[in-house]
């Protein structure tokens, strides 16, 4: 399956959009919709998993194993990392309060509430994985069905879910991820796959104008300053279906220079998106005090660097080593 370069410069963009909104966060500076830079994710995540499933189909084992190993073993790490540092060092993360329950439903991906009331695993930015996990395990799902199935479930449970949560409102943290408007943004992501499969895209001036749609829409809403979160994946999954949409009607026909550097943050971007608070807040406590603007600079700088040895040095030798061991023992298998 080729590499969208459009899609990689995306989510290069998103990550640094999360980025910002944390750094200027800390300030106390509104840069609210760079939060929806997870909303961007989403839809991208619900396009590439379709689009993979259509291009290379592979066994619900399979295709969960994959995903396993994209996303769980930094996650972990990082996870275990600042569960010990808060319990051996608390002053260096004063407002992390782990204890057993909290650590096991952080990694297993169990949404449930921190002291704050908030539905945050350990490590914050991991709450975006609990519905990533949760989607995963729905497109298994559908992929063990019949071919003819496939589809209807993928979309129907999306659908049926969503519904469910606008009509019941649960509390639970649980039912409350799992039956998410966000939810939709994954279907969106996925029909996006189903008309770019197809062909059915628009043209490039087409793709340009909802691109400065949806960086308007976003405009907007920050002028605007106002958010609903009942109706985020609306207000801003609206803004990011069509950023998404614009990036591949857009999508080049042949990679140029500069593209390459974004397109490699873009393959960094898990990483930089996970360890980005931390980074922040060490910025904060170093540079802040002397100047907010080289805080705001230090941040992105150090977490894009962060992020780019994190891929390089852990997150991509892991995952491969993983899919690799999971081929030999496929392979193992079937030798008489």
């Amino acid at each position: 399956m080729r590499v969208l370069v459009g899609i990689q410069v995306l989510r290069a963009a998103a990550a640094l959009a999360v980025l910002l909104h944390h750094a200027f966060e800390k300030l106390g500076v509104r840069f609210a919709v760079g939060a929806a830079g997870v909303d961007v994710f989403f839809i991208i995540s619900g396009f590439i998993i379709l689009h993979s499933l259509h291009a290379r189909p592979m066994a619900p084992g399979a295709f969960l194993w994959n995903r396993t190993a994209r996303i769980v073993p930094l996650y972990w790490a990082v996870t275990l990392g600042i569960t010990l540092i808060a319990l051996l060092a608390p002053a260096l993360m004063p407002g992390l309060r782990p204890d057993a329950w909290r650590l096991v439903a952080s990694l297993l991906f169990i949404p449930h509430h921190n002291p704050d009331g908030d539905i945050f695993p350990l490590l914050v930015p991991g709450w975006t994985l609990n519905y990533e996990v949760f989607f995963y395990a729905l497109a298994a799902l559908a992929w063990a069905a019949p071919v003819a199935w496939r589809l209807r479930i993928f979309f129907g449970a999306l659908l049926a879910l969503v519904a469910a949560g606008l009509v019941l409102r649960p509390e639970n943290p649980v039912l409350a991820t799992w039956t998410s408007g966000l939810l939709l943004q994954f279907a969106a992501g996925g029909a996006l796959a189903l008309a770019f499969s197809r062909g059915v895209v628009p043209g490039r001036a087409v793709g340009a104008a909802l691109l400065l749609t949806g960086i308007a829409g976003y405009a907007g809403l920050e002028w605007s300053a106002w958010y609903s979160e009942r109706w985020r994946f609306l207000a801003w999954g609206l803004p990011a279906f069509c950023i998404v949409l614009g990036a591949l009607a857009l999508e080049p026909r042949r990679e140029a220079a500069w593209m390459g550097a974004l397109r490699r943050l873009g393959d960094a971007s898990y990483s930089i998106y996970l360890l980005h608070t931390l980074v922040v807040a060490a910025m904060f406590r170093l540079v802040a005090p002397h100047s907010p603007t080289a805080f705001v600079l230090a941040a992105m700088a150090a977490a894009v660097l962060v992020g780019l040895a994190s891929f390089r040095l852990f997150e991509q030798p892991v995952g491969r080593w993983l899919r690799g061991f999971s081929r030999s023992r496929a392979r193992v298998a079937v030798i008489p």
